[in-house]
């Protein structure tokens, strides 16, 4: 049996139960966010968004179990004199509310058979502001890879707290999740946008971008989304409005040993006179992040004419 490990992309504080006196002032996390309520919520891993939902996603082993360790934290500046009982339990509410909103990647429950975790009774003992831990059980053998499945947790009732305290609005609920195609995710992003006016002749890298060209910029940070479980969709350059993506593929054998980059319809629609150079792939691997290049030479009219582009762009996963 092995305990779940985790990608974590924010540094996270430390876990160990910390004891006050009713005098004491304990630390308000989320002060800013929550309005100052008094709130108990998930530690590390609450939210729908943010460093909570980074540290939410599973990295799936090959053990036949894995268990996942998890706390809660009372944020007061008063502790309680007496124990404070919190359920805690699968939320479809909240998968359905997530999924609902726009530009979400889209989630299935995770099946029951994969995970075991009844409704959980979790104690905050008095004086204190960390919970006593409680676990979740998962099968990986089990669970499909190439499917983004979703197991959110939400705190659902609180009894023998003060009665200004409630469930952390967003941190209320650990969204538990797993991203079913290894290119998948969010990406660091540098890259530049070439815009010219009529044609220009270019025969690729390592030549000289040609000269005339007006940079403009790129988003820093864009989220790959599965599309299913080999390929995933990129927003191509900052014009997702026009519905322009690239659709990256995982190929060769073994699969993604190689990558293959094709472009929304919108965009094959809208240009035409398209040149791809593709390099520098690093294929996603245990402890191995995927990062490819892409440079796309095209000219923005149907039947050429028009003005041509070149798009720049670097992707590394976080």
């Amino acid at each position: 049996m092995k305990y779940f490990k985790f990608k974590l992309f924010f540094a996270l504080a430390a876990t160990s139960s910390l004891l006050f006196t009713s005098c004491d002032k304990a630390k308000v996390d989320e002060q800013l966010g929550d309005q100052g309520q008094h709130i108990i919520k998930f530690l590390t891993y609450g939210g729908g968004s943010g460093s909570g939902f980074n540290s939410a996603n599973l990295s799936l082993g090959t053990d036949p179990e894995a268990k996942l360790e998890m706390n809660l934290e009372y944020s007061t500046n008063q502790v309680a004199e007496n124990d404070i009982s919190v359920t805690v339990e699968y939320d479809a509410a909240a998968l359905a509310a997530y999924n609902a909103i726009p530009g979400n990647a889209q989630y299935e429950k995770l099946p029951d058979s994969t995970y075991s975790f009844p409704a959980t009774t979790v104690l905050i003992k008095a004086g204190q502001t960390i919970s006593e831990a409680f676990e979740v059980t998962f099968y990986p053998a089990k669970i499909d890879g190439s499917i983004n499945y979703m197991l959110p947790l939400s705190i659902t009732n609180i009894s023998g707290a003060p009665g200004d305290v409630t469930r952390g609005p967003s941190s209320g609920t650990a969204f538990l999740h797993f991203i079913g195609n290894p290119l998948a995710g969010n990406y660091d992003v540098v890259g530049t946008r070439y815009n010219y006016t009529g044609s220009v002749s270019w025969a690729g890298p390592p030549n000289p971008l040609p000269p005339g060209g007006t940079p403009s910029g790129v988003p820093p940070v864009k989220f790959a989304s599965p599309l299913n479980g080999t390929t995933v969709q990129l927003e191509f350059a900052a014009l997702s409005s026009l519905d322009y993506f690239y659709l990256v593929s995982g190929s060769g054998t073994p699969l993604f040993s190689n990558i293959t980059v094709d472009y929304s319809a919108t965009f094959l629609g809208a240009s035409s006179a398209r040149n791809q150079y593709i390099s520098g792939y690093v294929a996603p691997a245990p402890g191995v992040k995927p990062e490819f290049h892409i440079i796309t030479h095209y000219n923005n009219a149907v039947a050429g004419g028009g003005n041509d582009r070149i798009i720049d762009e670097y992707f590394r996963h976080q």
